[in-house]
């Protein structure tokens, strides 16, 4: 497909199940379960933990329902991207205070620079410096390594001082909250530029792709995060405008959930939170408190508690009795109600990938408008890291 047809199919796509995209089925409840669905969840019920997982990680079912299998192959070709032709086995890097993860998304943005060199990097969200610190390391190139905390700017330059203090004249570290109208930054030694966001949350990699074209500069390399964060910043093409997909915070929590790969122990876990999440506004709907409450920040270990303990911690003021919280958790209807919401979710979960694709790809056809040449490249492991999409612009 190109760029243009694979943005339309996940716009298309989407724009046909937006209704069920809108929310949580918790946050619809009682009524979270579409009629066309039904059989689909019914059928996931009978999954066991490894199929569900399965259908989670990689997209993929056995259905007794065509239709359902039509689904989940549709949502498959729409989450293919090309991927970075291999892996970086790059031993030249500059391992310091990383974890694997950081190592690797390192190690692939390098692989895409390899052959260039001469330019100054703008590096937005740079943190430490670990990513412009190796990125100049061994070749002709100046960073300006932007970030709102100063107090990791001043780690990372104390570290680069101390154990590559040749490099130190190589990067600079610029204290700041970014935004589309920031300074230009350029380098007399360089005419070329760079600019690079990796995983900039939220609105930041509009304000990033908006600066690139700003200022004139010759190469993006944009990969976006935390699109729960975001606020209205989607639909920037034209194409995209003539669309008219509306998402929602909730859609975006999808697309932030998304691609990650669970082993099973994990999934297991992610099923007891949700049975307990879930249980806790069925009774609390139940007593008549019939709006979500949240909880905030739970701990894991809070789902080994006897689930009365649970509601008690957490939503104490609606507990009348704890015995009657107990013994609702342990009614074997309210226990299939629950697994229903349950799986309904596993099933809307696997939207979110397309909904991560389609506000990528509109990024980038926005840049295509522009008459920029345009790459969407999966760029990392996804099982290190999830968040992988990157728009290469140049």
């Amino acid at each position: 497909m190109s760029l243009r047809e694979h943005f339309l199919a996940c716009a298309k796509f989407l724009k046909k199940w937006e209704s069920f995209l809108k929310l949580e089925p918790i946050r619809t409840y009682p009524d979270f379960c579409p009629d066309k669905i039904s059989p689909w969840v019914d059928e996931l019920m009978q999954k066991d933990l490894a199929e569900l997982n399965e259908l989670e990680n990689n997209c993929s079912l056995v259905s007794q329902y065509n239709e359902f299998e039509i689904l989940v192959d549709e949502i498959k070709t729409l989450v293919t991207f090309p991927k970075l032709e291999k892996n970086s086995t790059d031993s030249s890097l500059v391992f310091r205070e990383m974890k694997k993860k950081k190592e690797h998304e390192i190690m692939q943005i390098k692989k895409i620079l390899e052959n260039e060199d001469e330019f100054t990097l703008i590096d937005i969200g740079g943190g430490k410096g670990h990513l412009s610190e190796n990125l100049i390391q061994d070749k002709n190139r100046f960073s300006f390594c932007i970030d709102q905390d100063h107090t990791l700017q001043i780690s990372g330059s104390k570290r680069i001082g101390d154990n590559n203090p040749d490099n130190s004249d190589k990067i600079k570290f610029i204290p700041l909250t970014f935004n589309n109208v920031a300074p230009v930054y350029s380098y007399d030694k360089y005419k070329k530029s760079l600019v690079l966001g990796l995983h900039a949350c939220g609105d930041l990699s509009c304000d990033i792709i908006d600066y690139f074209d700003r200022i004139k500069a010759d190469q993006l390399i944009s990969v976006g995060c935390c699109y729960h964060k975001m606020t209205d910043r989607y639909n920037l093409s034209k194409l995209s405008k003539e669309v008219e997909l509306k998402l929602t915070p909730n859609g975006f929590n999808l697309a932030t959930r998304s691609n990650s790969i669970l082993s099973i122990d994990d999934f297991k876990v992610k099923l007891k939170v949700r049975s307990y999440r879930y249980m806790l506004h069925c009774y609390l709907y139940k007593n008549g408190h019939k709006e979500f409450i949240p909880t905030g920040k739970t701990k894991i270990a809070d789902y080994d508690l006897p689930f009365f303990e649970y509601a008690l911690k957490y939503a104490k003021k609606f507990i009348d009795s704890r015995d009657d919280a107990q013994a609702y958790y342990e009614n074997p209807k309210n226990k299939k109600n629950v697994q229903r919401i349950i799986h309904t979710d596993i099933l809307r979960g696997l939207f979110g990938r397309v909904i991560e694709s389609y506000l990528i790809l509109d990024r980038a056809f926005f840049l295509l408008e522009k008459g920029y040449e345009i790459e969407v490249v999966e760029v990392f492991d996804k099982h290190l890291s999830p968040r992988n999409l990157a728009i290469i612009a140049k």
